[in-house]
């Protein structure tokens, strides 16, 4: 049997439909914020693999109650390492761009952390908590859309379909990654065809909110109103980076398989959007 927190996000479903033998707790049996019984649940059930995608990912209320990101994304997640560790089944932690603080054009594994919000921070920690575990895995990866459950370009689709103006960040920038691509590459990790330890692995090549969105409008046939804004304009509890951009050239290398672009996932979602 395979582990699967956070099932219900889009990434979680795509995933859990590719596994056999699925168990994908929602928050009632498995609260990542509280940890002790969370190791409890997870040594008894005994599953053969983790993969752990389950977060608190609401980077805003993050930044105001760090002490409930911090028992979610890091004590929740050492929590489920521990039990990894106990069993001896690898484990696969779901990370995130938002790790870095933003000054550099492109992040590989080998650059220094350094976040700006608490989202990030406690997301770091649960990496170090992962990797301390024998043969597991961090992928990290960033603004992730697919099929199923809401995510940050179904909400601007909905809304231009429904003739709502829209606006979107024009100084952020970072690769969307599509989720059954992603799930297809996470779900490869069960048979272990690669080398344990951090990976990045994220669409190809950078591009901001919107100009994302505005060729999602584009490909969807919505003529929608689109203003561009910069982040400082939002006024949000939490800073997020300017350029979180992810190098997937390592994780390429090791499998040999291509990453695609996000025009091209774009182009495939905005099918699926449309029937």
């Amino acid at each position: 049997m395979i582990l699967v927190t956070g099932g219900s996000g889009c990434l979680g479903r795509a995933l859990c439909e590719l596994l056999p033998d699925v168990w994908a707790p929602d928050s009632r049996e498995l609260d990542l914020g509280n940890a002790s019984p969370v190791y409890a649940t997870v040594t008894s059930r005994r599953p053969s693999f983790i993969f752990h995608l389950g977060a608190m990912t609401d980077v805003d209320a993050c930044q105001m109650d760090p002490e409930r990101a911090a028992r979610v994304n890091w004590l929740g997640t050492r929590a489920i390492a521990s039990a990894a560790g106990e069993l001896g089944i690898p484990l696969a932690y779901l990370s995130t761009d938002y790790v870095f603080d933003g000054r550099k054009n492109l992040y590989t594994e080998s650059d220094r952390p350094d976040p700006v919000n608490a989202y990030g921070m406690t997301k770091l920690m649960g990496e170090r908590e992962v990797l301390r575990v024998r043969g597991s895995f961090v992928i990290r990866t960033s603004w992730v859309f697919g099929p199923g459950g809401r995510n940050f370009l179904s909400g601007f689709l909905d809304q231009a379909s429904e003739g709502k103006p829209l606006f979107a960040i024009v100084d952020q920038v970072s690769c969307p990654t599509y989720a059954p691509w992603l799930a297809r590459e996470l779900a490869t990790l069960v048979e272990r065809p690669i080398p344990s330890g951090l990976y990045h692995l994220a669409g190809q090549v950078g591009v901001s909110y919107f100009d994302f969105v505005k060729k999602g409008l584009e490909l969807a046939g919505l003529r929608a109103e689109l203003a561009p804004c910069e982040r400082s304009e939002l006024k949000r509890p939490a800073p997020r980076p300017a350029m979180s951009c992810l190098c997937s050239w390592a994780y390429g290398q090791v499998t040999g398989r291509a990453i695609p672009g996000w025009e091209q996932t774009l182009k495939e979602y905005v099918s699926w959007w449309k029937k």
